[in-house]
């Protein structure tokens, strides 16, 4: 997840997550976001506000923070991070590091560095920090408090702007020399092709929507109601976290997206069982006896469950 646009986390899990990050024992925190709902961005911008201009509720001792990948480029620009560069120095043959530095503006104490990993085996020394980023595996944020000389280290240490990847302009193609008769020709053979593949694909809507009706009311007179209507059960799927007072009944792993509902499940995973279902049309079977539990995610095969009083 890597687009700062993303659905902001509940104020009480940003709470939760600042809560156990500033536990006066706690020195490291370790945060993977392979099935959340909000983005690594969204968890930088809150941090990031917090540790600007709220300085009270950061304590007065070095943090670290590790995550998986890496936030944008614009989200380093936007609040002023310039490159440190890469480190020379670095012990682990396993990894290619890059820093970048966020000095606070109103204490001199406080520092925050940012050091990006990426894989040894690939060459990044013509990469620009954005390109950097983009291959990033995890990420280490260091939320330094320094006095004396350690913290005029941090404050006089040389930097450089964040650079970003080249945008390449794609040229403009040359039109092509011919006659008149041979312009109007192509133009007339264009038109043709385009009115024939309006009419094939009018031919092919039509006949969709009348196998979808046919079939639906073949289907309907067999075993009503199970047509794939998520508002008819009060469920919602949804890539970001549940609405306040829903919750969430089930996680699709590969598309990271969640079911949400009014209400859990009445059945448990051992009791249903998994049955393909109709996904052109949008009409699901269950073998007799069973229904379709719409609680639970439906990939290739549904959940049917049995019936109950």
């Amino acid at each position: 997840m890597s687009k700062l646009r993303a659905s902001v986390p509940p104020q009480w899990l940003q709470k939760t997550v600042l809560k156990a990050f500033f536990q006066p024992q706690l020195q490291e925190l370790k945060l993977s976001f392979d099935h959340s709902g909000w983005t690594l961005s969204v968890l930088c911008d809150f941090l990031l506000r917090d540790w600007l201009w709220r300085e009270e509720v950061f304590p007065e001792s070095s943090k670290v923070l590790e995550i998986r990948k890496a936030p944008p480029i614009t989200l380093l620009k936007t609040y002023g991070f310039s490159s440190i560069g890469k480190v020379l120095d670095d012990d682990s043959p396993y990894f290619h590091r890059r820093r970048f530095l966020l000095r606070h503006p109103e204490s001199t104490a406080r520092t925050l560095e940012l050091t990006v990993f990426t894989s040894s085996t690939e060459a990044t020394e013509t990469l620009s920090d954005e390109e950097f980023l983009e291959k990033a595996i995890f990420l280490r944020i260091r939320f330094h408090f320094n006095r004396g000389q350690n913290a005029m280290y941090w404050r006089t240490l040389r930097t450089t702007p964040i650079t970003e990847k080249p945008r390449v302009k794609k040229p403009p193609v040359p039109e092509p020399q011919g006659t008149q008769l041979q312009e109007e020709r192509t133009e007339v053979s264009q038109y043709s092709s385009v009115l024939a593949y309006s009419v094939v694909l009018s031919i092919l809507v039509f006949l969709l929507i009348c196998g979808y009706f046919i079939k639906t009311s073949i289907v309907d007179s067999i075993q009503p109601g199970l047509k794939l209507d998520l508002h008819a059960i009060d469920c919602y799927d949804t890539k970001a976290v549940c609405r306040e007072g829903d919750v969430l009944t089930d996680v699709e792993p590969w598309i990271m997206s969640a079911r949400c509902c009014k209400e859990e499940s009445k059945w448990t995973p051992k009791e249903c069982r998994r049955e393909y279902g109709d996904l052109i049309f949008g009409v699901i079977p269950c073998s007799e006896g069973y229904v379709w539990n719409q609680k639970w995610h439906n990939a290739w095969k549904i959940w049917c469950c049995p019936l109950k009083d």
